[in-house]
């Protein structure tokens, strides 16, 4: 065996290692949310909350119940399933550990849009996977056509958050209040406000 096929079999490894090794995360996100489902299932409902800007009703809310359970639970999962794919897929290129990295802030960026419990926060997370997945497409940044594919990608996700923060901002100026939870108490409000027709357009 040669000495460049020796170092060339024994990055590979390494690189296979970094695979696995991050693989633990969703891994490990999975099986806590697991445990959480008997209690969710319950009827109890898991809420974080931390003070962003209160005066303009703005806070840091993440609510864990039944749906954004199920939604997390598909995310982790998939998440695993997509990092152990890439742990061969991925192996023996040299950048893999940023490939892991922007793999698993995407998927961190998608539990929290179905946990965001704030519309401004959903929005957040919103505009990170857009990133994190334009990342993700252009990572084999020299190829013309993987260049391609991410500005179409950035461009859709980016007219999709727009629409999004619009819709928003009209939910607000309707009555309704950041906080996700509190909005079906506001929907007679909302739909008697002129707003109302626009939020559908």
């Amino acid at each position: 065996m040669t000495k460049a096929n020796s170092n060339s079999r024994h990055h590979d490894s390494g690189s296979s290692g970094v695979g696995l090794l991050s693989s633990v995360v969703p891994l490990s996100l999975f099986i806590l949310l697991c445990f959480l489902w008997p209690d969710v299932v319950r009827g109890r409902v898991f809420q974080l909350q931390w003070p962003w800007i209160p005066s303009l009703d703005l806070y840091l809310r993440f609510r864990l119940d039944g749906l954004s359970l199920l939604f997390c639970l598909i995310v982790t999962g998939a998440g695993f399933i997509v990092s152990l794919y890439s742990c061969s897929y991925m192996a023996g290129h040299p950048h893999i550990g940023r490939y892991f990295a922007f793999l698993h802030a995407f998927m961190i960026s998608m539990l929290g849009i179905v946990t965001a419990d704030n519309l401004l926060l959903l929005f957040v997370f919103w505009e990170a996977t857009t990133v994190f997945s334009y990342l993700l497409i252009g990572f084999d940044h020299e190829s013309d056509t993987t260049r391609e594919n991410a500005r179409q990608a950035i461009l859709i996700t980016s007219a999709g958050g727009l629409a999004l923060l619009i819709g928003i901002l009209l939910l607000k100026a309707a009555g309704a209040s950041f906080t996700l939870s509190h909005g079906v108490a506001a929907g007679d409000q909302i739909r008697q406000h002129a707003v109302y027709p626009a939020l559908f357009t």
